[in-house]
């Protein structure tokens, strides 16, 4: 049998981490792109809408993270 509530956390767990990773790579690239001499990539339309989606991603893989810790 299929464990769904396990399966639809660790689900929320991945999806939350690739919310905060993307953003966070997305707000970090330029900087990274300068220091090491490459051409300078467009600025992001909205830097808070991309800090605001990296609270929701840690948010959402944390609570998802301790909610399968807690299962254990």
């Amino acid at each position: 049998m299929i464990p769904l509530p396990q399966l639809g956390l660790e689900f929320l767990l991945g999806l939350g981490a690739a919310l905060a990773a993307g953003n966070a790579w997305a707000l970090l690239k330029p900087n990274l792109d300068r220091r090491q001499g490459r051409k300078p990539v467009a600025r992001l339309p909205a830097p808070g809408r991309a800090w605001r989606n990296v609270a929701i991603g840690a948010a959402v893989a944390i609570w998802a993270l301790a909610s399968l810790i807690s299962r254990g």
